[in-house]
């Protein structure tokens, strides 16, 4: 399953994994759930803070995992390595369910310093460049989950 939510603040203090949330929310946004970012409580995700998400089909894994497992520096030209910036604020992850619709993994991505973690630290995007950034960007604009993924990729 892709996922969008609401990114702010220090390096993924959005994100909370089975415990209550406690970084501070806007005072003007306290109302709004968007707001506590990706929530994962018992190994069950909370879909209200959630802005979109999108349950992948066959096609739309085997597209994801193309581009994850296939595309690396030697099959690109003029390729750019990504830095890794102070600002790693996720906005989007991939969320791995097992049979009992319990999460047991998800890559958290930042659009925005082309940056990942993964919770297990098994998850990888393979090469970290600029251009699978943006085939990963155009892959989530393209299956319907466009907050944080739509300002990354350059205009055609």
């Amino acid at each position: 399953m892709l996922v969008s939510y609401y990114g702010g603040g220090q390096p993924n203090q959005d994100i909370k994994i089975d415990s209550p949330f406690t970084a501070p929310i806007p005072t003007a946004h306290k109302q709004d759930k968007h707001y506590l970012g990706l929530v994962i409580k018992n190994k069950k995700l909370d879909y209200s803070t959630l802005i979109e998400t999108k349950v992948l089909n066959r096609k739309q894994v085997e597209e994801l995992t193309n581009i994850v497992f296939n595309y690396d520096f030697a099959g690109m030209k003029n390729y750019t390595v990504t830095g890794f910036a102070a600002c790693f604020e996720p906005r989007n992850s991939i969320l791995f369910f097992d049979k009992n619709e319990k999460i047991f993994d998800h890559l958290d991505i930042c659009f925005h310093c082309n940056n990942y973690e993964s919770t297990s630290k098994n998850l990888s995007i393979g090469a970290n460049c600029a251009q699978k950034f943006d085939m990963l960007a155009r892959f989530f604009i393209k299956a319907g989950v466009r907050y944080g993924a739509d300002n990354k990729v350059p205009s055609d």
